[in-house]
């Protein structure tokens, strides 16, 4: 990791990984938002929404079942942002707005306290 937080390594499974870390960009912990996106997506879906072709992974437009329901798509859309400094979590805490989006609605969250 350089000073700046930004980190250079390529290693992951590529429909996983954000598309900053396939274009070679230098990448932030946005990307582990993203990584968790994936896994939400494939988690609701029963599939991931991209496969293999690094291109569509970067470019396809976000695809969301119209069964999922409109507070989990906020979020998958939120995190599933292609532009990092616009992705979920990018500039404040990842679980405040995770959690004011009541995804989880059962859950009792308080920021003063670890999850």
């Amino acid at each position: 990791m350089d000073m700046d937080g930004t980190m250079h390594i390529f290693c992951g499974t590529p429909e996983y990984l954000a598309p900053e870390i396939l274009q070679g960009s230098t990448y932030s912990p946005a990307v582990d938002r993203w990584g968790l996106g994936t896994v939400l997506f494939e988690t609701l879906h029963g599939l991931l929404q991209q496969s293999g072709d690094v291109q569509q992974i970067i470019n396809a437009p976000l695809k969301l079942a119209a069964a999922v329901s409109s507070t989990a798509q906020s979020l998958l859309t939120g995190l599933l942002e292609r532009g990092c400094s616009k992705r979920l979590g990018w500039i404040h805490d990842f679980a405040s707005p995770a959690m004011s989006a009541m995804w989880i609605p059962s859950l009792r969250y308080n920021p003063s306290q670890p999850l």
